[in-house]
Protein backbone atom coordinates (compact mmCIF):
# COMPACT_ATOMS: atom_id res chain seq x y z
CA UNK A 1 0.00 0.00 0.00
CA UNK A 2 0.89 3.49 -0.43
CA UNK A 3 -0.39 6.80 0.08
CA UNK A 4 -3.60 7.95 -2.58
CA UNK A 5 -4.62 11.39 -3.47
CA UNK A 6 -8.31 9.78 -3.17
CA UNK A 7 -10.18 13.06 -3.20
CA UNK A 8 -8.48 13.47 -6.91
CA UNK A 9 -9.27 10.40 -7.77
CA UNK A 10 -13.19 10.25 -6.69
CA UNK A 11 -13.18 13.94 -8.70
CA UNK A 12 -11.25 12.08 -11.95
CA UNK A 13 -14.46 9.23 -11.51
CA UNK A 14 -17.38 11.61 -11.05
CA UNK A 15 -16.25 13.68 -13.80
CA UNK A 16 -15.94 10.17 -16.68
CA UNK A 17 -18.98 8.96 -15.18
CA UNK A 18 -20.95 12.41 -15.60
CA UNK A 19 -19.17 12.24 -19.17
CA UNK A 20 -19.61 8.61 -20.00
CA UNK A 21 -23.58 8.40 -18.86
CA UNK A 22 -24.79 12.10 -20.18
CA UNK A 23 -25.58 13.22 -16.95
CA UNK A 24 -27.12 16.29 -16.94
CA UNK A 25 -25.65 18.27 -13.37
CA UNK A 26 -28.98 19.73 -11.56
CA UNK A 27 -30.56 21.01 -8.49
CA UNK A 28 -30.58 17.57 -7.57
CA UNK A 29 -26.61 16.53 -7.75
CA UNK A 30 -26.64 15.87 -4.00
CA UNK A 31 -28.21 12.79 -4.78
CA UNK A 32 -26.30 11.86 -7.74
CA UNK A 33 -23.57 12.51 -5.19
CA UNK A 34 -24.45 10.38 -2.77
CA UNK A 35 -25.38 7.31 -5.37
CA UNK A 36 -21.54 7.80 -7.23
CA UNK A 37 -20.12 7.47 -3.15
CA UNK A 38 -21.59 3.98 -3.38
CA UNK A 39 -20.21 3.53 -6.66
CA UNK A 40 -16.88 4.42 -5.58
CA UNK A 41 -16.65 2.30 -3.15
CA UNK A 42 -17.61 -0.88 -5.05
CA UNK A 43 -15.55 0.37 -8.17
CA UNK A 44 -11.72 -1.18 -8.92
CA UNK A 45 -9.21 1.27 -9.81
CA UNK A 46 -5.90 0.75 -11.32
CA UNK A 47 -4.13 3.41 -9.15
CA UNK A 48 -5.10 1.05 -6.11
CA UNK A 49 -3.46 -1.54 -7.71
CA UNK A 50 -7.17 -2.80 -9.42
CA UNK A 51 -8.65 -3.02 -5.68
CA UNK A 52 -11.68 -1.15 -4.61
CA UNK A 53 -11.16 2.06 -2.08
CA UNK A 54 -12.44 -0.30 0.75
CA UNK A 55 -10.20 -2.94 -0.02
CA UNK A 56 -6.97 -0.88 -0.55
CA UNK A 57 -6.80 0.12 2.88
CA UNK A 58 -7.57 -3.43 4.31
CA UNK A 59 -3.93 -4.60 4.52
CA UNK A 60 -2.64 -7.16 7.47
CA UNK A 61 0.51 -6.78 6.19
CA UNK A 62 0.53 -2.65 5.78
CA UNK A 63 2.24 -0.38 8.92
CA UNK A 64 -0.23 1.97 9.03
CA UNK A 65 2.13 4.25 11.51
CA UNK A 66 4.77 4.36 8.29
CA UNK A 67 1.81 5.59 6.12
CA UNK A 68 0.72 7.77 8.34
CA UNK A 69 4.06 9.37 8.02
CA UNK A 70 4.56 9.56 4.27
CA UNK A 71 0.93 10.74 4.20
CA UNK A 72 2.26 13.52 6.09
CA UNK A 73 5.11 14.15 4.38
CA UNK A 74 3.50 14.26 1.15
CA UNK A 75 1.86 16.94 1.98
CA UNK A 76 -1.70 14.61 1.25
CA UNK A 77 -4.79 14.43 3.39
CA UNK A 78 -5.26 11.24 5.25
CA UNK A 79 -8.53 9.58 3.23
CA UNK A 80 -11.33 8.04 5.83
CA UNK A 81 -11.00 4.96 4.03
CA UNK A 82 -7.63 4.43 5.27
CA UNK A 83 -9.09 5.61 8.64
CA UNK A 84 -11.70 2.22 8.41
CA UNK A 85 -9.26 -0.11 6.78
CA UNK A 86 -6.09 0.75 10.03
CA UNK A 87 -8.99 0.27 12.44
CA UNK A 88 -9.43 -3.10 11.50
CA UNK A 89 -5.94 -4.19 10.41
CA UNK A 90 -3.48 -1.79 11.74
CA UNK A 91 -0.76 -3.46 14.57
CA UNK A 92 -1.43 -0.95 17.73
CA UNK A 93 2.40 -1.18 18.26
CA UNK A 94 2.58 1.00 14.73
CA UNK A 95 0.53 3.55 16.04
CA UNK A 96 1.43 3.98 19.81
CA UNK A 97 5.32 4.71 18.11
CA UNK A 98 3.67 7.92 16.94
CA UNK A 99 2.39 9.27 19.95
CA UNK A 100 5.57 11.65 20.20
CA UNK A 101 5.57 15.20 21.14
CA UNK A 102 8.61 15.64 18.42
CA UNK A 103 5.40 14.53 16.02
CA UNK A 104 3.23 17.50 14.51
CA UNK A 105 -0.76 16.85 15.41
CA UNK A 106 -1.05 15.84 11.62
CA UNK A 107 0.43 12.49 12.53
CA UNK A 108 -0.45 11.63 16.33
CA UNK A 109 -4.45 12.62 15.86
CA UNK A 110 -5.06 10.22 13.37
CA UNK A 111 -2.95 7.53 15.47
CA UNK A 112 -5.18 8.56 18.52
CA UNK A 113 -8.19 8.15 16.35
CA UNK A 114 -7.33 4.84 14.95
CA UNK A 115 -6.22 3.85 18.43
CA UNK A 116 -9.53 5.03 19.98
CA UNK A 117 -11.76 3.45 17.21
CA UNK A 118 -10.25 -0.02 17.79
CA UNK A 119 -11.29 0.49 21.61
CA UNK A 120 -7.40 0.16 22.47
CA UNK A 121 -6.55 1.04 26.20
CA UNK A 122 -2.58 -0.07 25.46
CA UNK A 123 -1.78 3.61 24.53
CA UNK A 124 -3.24 4.69 27.78
CA UNK A 125 0.02 5.23 29.91
CA UNK A 126 1.82 7.25 26.71
CA UNK A 127 -0.97 9.24 26.85
CA UNK A 128 -0.34 9.72 30.11
CA UNK A 129 3.09 10.90 29.45
CA UNK A 130 2.28 13.37 26.11
CA UNK A 131 -0.31 15.33 28.73
CA UNK A 132 2.81 15.52 31.15
CA UNK A 133 4.74 16.71 28.90
CA UNK A 134 4.76 20.64 28.17
CA UNK A 135 6.55 20.44 24.01
CA UNK A 136 2.79 18.13 23.52
CA UNK A 137 0.85 20.28 20.96
CA UNK A 138 -1.98 21.95 22.67
CA UNK A 139 -4.69 20.46 19.63
CA UNK A 140 -3.19 16.70 20.53
CA UNK A 141 -3.72 17.70 24.23
CA UNK A 142 -7.22 18.70 23.75
CA UNK A 143 -7.74 15.35 21.28
CA UNK A 144 -6.24 13.39 24.50
CA UNK A 145 -8.47 14.99 27.16
CA UNK A 146 -11.22 13.84 24.81
CA UNK A 147 -10.91 10.24 24.54
CA UNK A 148 -9.76 9.50 28.13
CA UNK A 149 -12.53 11.77 29.48
CA UNK A 150 -14.67 8.59 28.49
CA UNK A 151 -12.44 5.79 30.14
CA UNK A 152 -11.51 8.35 33.26
CA UNK A 153 -11.90 5.69 35.54
CA UNK A 154 -9.43 3.74 34.04
CA UNK A 155 -6.56 6.56 34.09
CA UNK A 156 -7.50 8.48 37.15
CA UNK A 157 -5.21 6.17 39.56
CA UNK A 158 -2.29 6.22 37.45
CA UNK A 159 -3.00 10.51 36.93
CA UNK A 160 -3.34 11.20 40.40
CA UNK A 161 -0.13 9.61 41.33
CA UNK A 162 1.91 11.27 38.68
CA UNK A 163 0.35 14.77 40.05
CA UNK A 164 1.12 14.00 43.33
CA UNK A 165 4.78 14.07 42.18
CA UNK A 166 4.55 16.83 39.98
CA UNK A 167 2.84 18.94 42.38
CA UNK A 168 0.96 20.55 39.10
CA UNK A 169 -2.32 21.76 38.74
CA UNK A 170 -3.59 20.93 35.16
CA UNK A 171 -7.10 22.12 33.99
CA UNK A 172 -6.47 19.01 31.49
CA UNK A 173 -6.40 16.41 34.32
CA UNK A 174 -9.33 18.08 36.44
CA UNK A 175 -11.40 18.20 33.08
CA UNK A 176 -10.80 14.56 32.88
CA UNK A 177 -10.88 13.40 36.60
CA UNK A 178 -14.39 15.28 36.56
CA UNK A 179 -15.87 12.25 33.99
CA UNK A 180 -14.90 10.04 37.22
CA UNK A 181 -17.86 7.42 38.59
CA UNK A 182 -15.61 6.26 41.45
CA UNK A 183 -15.26 8.73 44.05
CA UNK A 184 -12.00 9.31 45.47
CA UNK A 185 -10.18 11.59 47.68
CA UNK A 186 -7.86 12.55 45.24
CA UNK A 187 -9.94 13.77 42.68
CA UNK A 188 -11.81 15.86 45.44
CA UNK A 189 -8.35 17.10 46.03
CA UNK A 190 -7.47 18.12 42.42
CA UNK A 191 -10.77 19.51 42.04
CA UNK A 192 -10.86 21.91 45.20
CA UNK A 193 -7.02 22.92 44.71
CA UNK A 194 -7.92 24.31 41.47
CA UNK A 195 -10.90 26.10 42.42
CA UNK A 196 -8.96 27.53 45.34
CA UNK A 197 -5.94 29.15 43.03
CA UNK A 198 -9.11 31.14 42.14
CA UNK A 199 -8.24 31.95 38.72
CA UNK A 200 -10.77 29.98 37.24
CA UNK A 201 -13.25 29.47 39.38
CA UNK A 202 -16.24 29.29 36.45
CA UNK A 203 -14.17 26.48 35.16
CA UNK A 204 -13.65 24.18 38.11
CA UNK A 205 -17.02 24.94 39.60
CA UNK A 206 -18.26 23.15 36.05
CA UNK A 207 -15.98 20.21 37.01
CA UNK A 208 -17.04 20.06 40.39
CA UNK A 209 -20.89 19.77 39.47
CA UNK A 210 -19.93 16.89 37.07
CA UNK A 211 -17.72 15.19 38.93
CA UNK A 212 -20.76 15.43 41.36
CA UNK A 213 -19.62 14.65 45.05
CA UNK A 214 -21.14 16.70 47.33
CA UNK A 215 -19.12 16.29 50.33
CA UNK A 216 -17.29 18.91 48.15
CA UNK A 217 -20.25 21.93 49.82
CA UNK A 218 -18.64 22.67 53.01
CA UNK A 219 -15.70 23.64 51.61
CA UNK A 220 -17.69 25.80 48.96
CA UNK A 221 -19.71 27.09 51.68
CA UNK A 222 -16.22 28.50 53.16
CA UNK A 223 -14.21 29.47 49.73
CA UNK A 224 -17.79 31.52 48.73
CA UNK A 225 -17.05 33.85 51.45
CA UNK A 226 -13.68 34.87 50.56
CA UNK A 227 -15.03 35.72 46.49
CA UNK A 228 -15.88 39.54 46.01
CA UNK A 229 -16.68 39.57 42.43
CA UNK A 230 -20.17 39.01 41.23
CA UNK A 231 -19.69 36.55 38.14
CA UNK A 232 -17.46 34.18 40.08
CA UNK A 233 -19.92 34.25 43.00
CA UNK A 234 -22.88 33.49 41.00
CA UNK A 235 -20.77 30.06 39.37
CA UNK A 236 -19.89 29.31 42.96
CA UNK A 237 -23.83 30.10 44.06
CA UNK A 238 -24.86 28.01 41.15
CA UNK A 239 -22.73 24.82 41.79
CA UNK A 240 -23.94 25.06 45.44
CA UNK A 241 -27.46 24.30 44.73
CA UNK A 242 -26.35 21.89 41.67
CA UNK A 243 -24.69 19.61 44.33
CA UNK A 244 -27.54 19.74 46.87
CA UNK A 245 -26.76 22.40 48.76
CA UNK A 246 -29.11 25.28 50.28
CA UNK A 247 -28.92 28.65 48.17
CA UNK A 248 -26.37 31.35 49.52
CA UNK A 249 -27.60 34.60 50.92
CA UNK A 250 -27.33 37.10 47.89
CA UNK A 251 -24.65 40.19 48.78
CA UNK A 252 -24.66 43.26 47.03
CA UNK A 253 -22.83 43.71 44.11
CA UNK A 254 -24.26 47.32 43.04
CA UNK A 255 -20.41 48.60 42.57
CA UNK A 256 -19.32 45.25 40.67
CA UNK A 257 -18.60 46.42 36.74
CA UNK A 258 -19.87 42.91 35.50
CA UNK A 259 -22.91 42.86 37.78
CA UNK A 260 -23.36 46.28 36.37
CA UNK A 261 -23.47 45.02 32.84
CA UNK A 262 -25.49 41.88 33.35
CA UNK A 263 -28.14 43.80 34.92
CA UNK A 264 -28.44 46.70 32.35
CA UNK A 265 -28.37 43.86 29.26
CA UNK A 266 -31.30 42.24 31.18
CA UNK A 267 -33.06 45.41 31.53
CA UNK A 268 -32.67 45.82 27.65
CA UNK A 269 -33.56 42.70 26.97
CA UNK A 270 -36.75 42.89 29.20
CA UNK A 271 -37.52 46.31 27.64
CA UNK A 272 -37.83 44.92 24.54
CA UNK A 273 -41.11 43.35 23.70
CA UNK A 274 -42.67 46.39 25.23
CA UNK A 275 -40.64 48.90 22.64
CA UNK A 276 -42.08 46.41 19.52
CA UNK A 277 -45.49 46.89 20.91
CA UNK A 278 -45.34 50.33 20.80
CA UNK A 279 -44.61 50.80 17.32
Amino acid sequence: MKPVDLDGLFEKFVKNYIKENKIAVKDDFDDLLSELYEKFDETAFSELDGKTPVSYFEDETADYGALILQYQSEGMEIPDYFIDGAMKCAKEDDLIRLLEPTFDEDVVIPAIDILDKKNSKKPFNRYIDLLFDKNTDPCIVDKIAEVLSFYADDVADEILIRLDGAKRIDSVFSEILSHCNIRRDGIKSVLLRGLFAGDRIEEYCSYLVKYGDESVLDDLYSFIGTVEEYVPYKELSIAIEALGGSPVRERDFENDLDYIAIKNAEKVKKDEPENKNRQ
